[in-house]
């Protein structure tokens, strides 16, 4: 038996008469051997294990009793909260001009982007399918263009 057979064994977890005889006269397999009882020992138990999503979690699991886990989560709820009070006080939205101009901003984007997209579909379809399904192609093409200039419209106002 070779030492890759044996090591192959092993692993499964075969304690053949003729593996553990290998094992005791190569060093090699020997250390394997050892190594596989070591990563055994490392094993969770099964019947006890918490959920998966738990073991994923980057904390032990007493942290999240601790109150200073959770003060980022408040600090961001409370902040929200002021941001909302202040906008109720009469004052608005603070930048509410910058505001106004990132929407807009991303309304064109997104439209360019659409617009982009119908325009590689229309031409694969102008290949693909001929004449007849490109003019509803292009017509699909147009009509995506101005829904997405209406919604930039509508947005604007």
């Amino acid at each position: 038996m070779s030492c890759e057979e044996v090591q192959a064994l092993l692993e499964e977890g075969s304690r053949q008469e003729e593996v553990m005889a290998h094992v005791a006269t190569c060093g090699v397999c020997a250390a394997h051997a050892a190594l596989l009882t070591q990563l055994q020992g490392l094993e969770p138990a099964g019947a006890d294990q918490r959920a998966p999503w738990v073991s994923r979690l980057p904390h032990p699991p007493w942290l999240w009793q601790k109150p200073a886990t959770y003060l980022p989560l408040f600090l961001g709820l409370g902040l929200l909260v002021l941001g909302l009070g202040l906008s109720g006080l009469g004052k608005g939205l603070p930048a509410q001009e910058e505001l106004g101009l990132l929407a807009r901003a991303f309304w064109e984007v997104t439209g360019l982007a659409v617009g982009e997209a119908l325009l590689v579909i229309c031409r694969q379809a102008a290949s693909a399918w001929g004449g007849g399904v490109t003019a509803a192609a292009v017509g699909l093409g147009i009509g995506g263009v101005l829904l997405l200039r209406w919604v930039a419209l509508k947005v604007r106002a």
